[in-house]
């Protein structure tokens, strides 16, 4: 096994090489806007005030999930998710993030990217953010980078729990927590899913340069 290098693509297994070179290019060609912000809204309620910070992480919010927010967010109870890390959850913790974000991904203006663009701020150890491109596109596609799937756009439970158990297997894996804790000397206020998150994605655009 190479101790350098991080294991990331759930059971579509792919060795990332330089995990460390990956999160240090993130923090300067990205910028940690998204991460380092602290929200001032309530940890257990949403607001519309919480689509500001999507902003920093390119989501395209509009006015339909601003009334959204308006409308139904009282009826999420984020108190009842599991207050743990992901890495440290059961199958059945999975399963109501999973409803949580589906109960989002139901109103108008809401896709699940979007939707765990918003969730991960509020419990940033526990709900990662699943991207259209990055997450949907690639990560599950077993073909990746070799076939390239259009960004679309994710409604599906099934697909969301799928995610969300891919990226549990790569947070928990016992050859990667070394290098979890290296990268996390580098970005000390960043949860595991959130080096998961930058490194991946450093990763994903690497190779879609190269497909150009």
């Amino acid at each position: 096994m190479d101790e350098t290098a991080l294991i990331l693509g759930g059971v579509n297994a792919r060795t990332i090489p330089n995990p460390e070179e990956l999160l240090l290019a993130y923090r300067n060609e990205i910028g940690g806007d998204y991460y380092d912000y602290q929200p001032v809204t309530q940890r257990d309620m949403l607001v519309p005030e919480d689509l500001a910070v999507t902003l920093a992480f390119n989501s395209n919010v509009s006015w339909r999930a601003f009334r959204s927010m308006k409308n139904h967010a009282a009826d999420v109870e984020l108190s009842k998710l599991p207050d743990k890390p992901l890495h440290n959850t059961i199958s059945t913790e999975r399963d109501l993030i999973a409803n949580v974000i589906v109960a989002l991904i139901e109103w108008p203006g809401f896709g699940s990217s979007v939707a765990t663009k918003v969730l991960h701020k509020k419990r940033p150890e526990l709900i990662p953010v699943l991207d259209n491109q990055s997450i949907y596109s690639a990560y599950l596609n077993p073909q990746w980078p070799a076939e390239h799937i259009k960004p679309y756009t994710v409604y599906s439970y099934a697909l969301i729990r799928e995610a969300l158990e891919n990226v549990f297997l790569d947070v928990s894996r016992a050859e990667n927590l070394p290098i979890w804790e290296k990268l996390r000397r580098l970005e000390p206020a960043f949860s595991r899913i959130e080096l998961f998150d930058c490194v991946w994605f450093m990763y994903f655009l690497a190779n879609q340069q190269r497909l150009r």
